[in-house]
Order: structure tokens, then C-alpha cells, then sequence
């Protein structure tokens, strides 16, 4: 496992990107933020933090290094941060309580318990989503997956093709 821990002072926006692997947000303590990657090439993933915004990503294709491997992403956040997750194919648990959020994954599960302050984002091809204590508005493109969606404190707006709603 690899573990990195880095003081912040301001807001923190976060990007996680991968291309296989669950991405899980915990809370954090208020002054900094924990990255934990797990399993396949987590020494290869770029984990940096510029000012107020942490980026965690596979290395690129022209680096070499193996990326088929799954790796798990954990970060641990202060409360009020923002961000966007992408991924391919894994699982997305958002359990901490973040500004505004924006995911978008080719297959895998979704599970927001919030709050999210103020928008939530969703673009999937192939997963459920379970979404809770979203204060401002919500919007979903899925191809195919139910959803289910509690406690919207705006407009629900969503588009799906094959899935239950």
C-alpha cells in the first residue's frame, strides 16, 4: 500500500482518475488530505498536490509502466472540498461531506451519502447509483442501471436508456 499525506491551508478541489479500481472519499481532518492507493501499480500513480488542488492519475501510456492492473483509491478530505472522479471500470463511495461533486465512470457502481453542499454531476454507461443529502441540484446520464435518489435539496434532472429510476 502507498500512503501520502499533505497539509493544505485553503479550499481543496480534488481530481482522481483511473482506469481500473474502486474509489472510495472518507472524511479528513480539516488541514490536510490522505491519499491511499492499493493493489496493481499504485508506485506508478501520480499523486500531487499544486496549491489547493490534488490530482491522483495512472502514468501515462508513453511512461511504459504497466496500467492494467486494478488499483483502489482512497482519499481522506476535509469537509467543504470539491472534486471530480473519472473512471473506467470500479466502484465510486462517497462518504464524506464535500462542496460539489462531478463523476463520471464507463462501468461501476455509484453510492453518494453526502452531504454534497451544493451540485452533484453523474455521467455512466453501466451502473446503479444511490445518491443522499444532495443540497443543490442533481444530473444524471446513464445508459444503463438504476437509480435511486433521497433527500434533493434542487432540481433532479436525469436521462436514461435502460434502467429504473
Amino acid at each position: 500500500m502507498r500512503r501520502e499525506t499533505f497539509p493544505i491551508s485553503r479550499r481543496l478541489f480534488f481530481e482522481v482518475i483511473t482506469t481500473s479500481g474502486d474509489v472510495e472519499i472518507l472524511p479528513g481532518a480539516p488541514d490536510e488530505v490522505t491519499v491511499e492507493l492499493r493493489g496493481g501499480p499504485a508506485e506508478t500513480y501520480v499523486v500531487e498536490l499544486n496549491g489547493s488542488d490534488l490530482t491522483v492519475h495512472p502514468p501515462s501510456k508513453r511512461s511504459g509502466k504497466r496500467r492494467l492492473a486494478s488499483t483502489d483509491i482512497k482519499l481522506h478530505v476535509p469537509a467543504d472540498a470539491a472534486g471530480n472522479i473519472r473512471t473506467a471500470s470500479g466502484n465510486v463511495v462517497v462518504l464524506s461531506s464535500l462542496r460539489e461533486l462531478t463523476v463520471a465512470t464507463a462501468s461501476g457502481d455509484l453510492r453518494v451519502q453526502g452531504p454534497i453542499g451544493n451540485d452533484l454531476e453523474v455521467r455512466t454507461a453501466s451502473g446503479d447509483l444511490k445518491l443522499r443529502d444532495i443540497g443543490g441540484n442533481v444530473t444524471i446520464s446513464t445508459a444503463s442501471g438504476d437509480v435511486v435518489a433521497d433527500d434533493i435539496g434542487g432540481d433532479l434532472r436525469y436521462n436514461t436508456v435502460s434502467g429504473d429510476a
